[in-house]
């Protein structure tokens, strides 16, 4: 029985700069979500937690509804920090991604193609039986068979 081949899921999470990559994105989020707060309390739109966690995921992830902005100096600097960081981190973890996948496919590809030249190198053996029985058999039939002489030349 063929082994499974591993999950593309499988093969990043067993990559130790991916998860180091995934994980500083997660805790910069949460960091610079809690963070906020205390520069924007009681002045902007980022009041509690609560916002300031969903105000860091739609920064991080380039969706920026607006719903939601630092309206202080030091809030947009962290903003624009915060966007610069997420685009960085996003489109790594994107280049690994489909750098994982690429290899996946790639690993698929030739694994069919190194099965069918398996295939082909049996037939071909098979085949070459095939002839050498069919010659000796017409050499037996016709008296033709060489000679220790000529099996010896050549």
């Amino acid at each position: 029985m063929k082994r499974m081949p591993r999950r593309v899921r499988d093969d990043l999470l067993a990559q130790r700069r991916f998860r180091h990559i995934l994980m500083a994105l997660v805790a910069v989020s949460l960091a610079v979500g809690i963070l906020i707060v205390p520069i924007e309390k009681n002045v902007g739109m980022i009041q509690d937690y609560e916002d300031g966690l969903w105000w860091t995921i739609t920064t991080i992830s380039s969706v920026g509804y607006g719903d939601v902005v630092p309206v202080t100096t030091l809030g947009r600097f962290v903003g624009a920090i915060l966007q610069v960081l997420g685009f960085v981190m996003l489109s790594v973890l994107l280049g690994m991604v489909t750098f994982a996948i690429n290899k996946k496919q790639e690993t698929i590809y030739w694994a069919r193609e190194f099965e069918r030249f398996n295939q082909l190198e049996r037939r071909l053996s098979e085949i070459e039986k095939q002839l050498q029985y069919l010659v000796r058999s017409e050499a037996e039939r016709t008296g033709d068979l060489p000679t220790e002489d000529a099996k010896k030349e050549a």
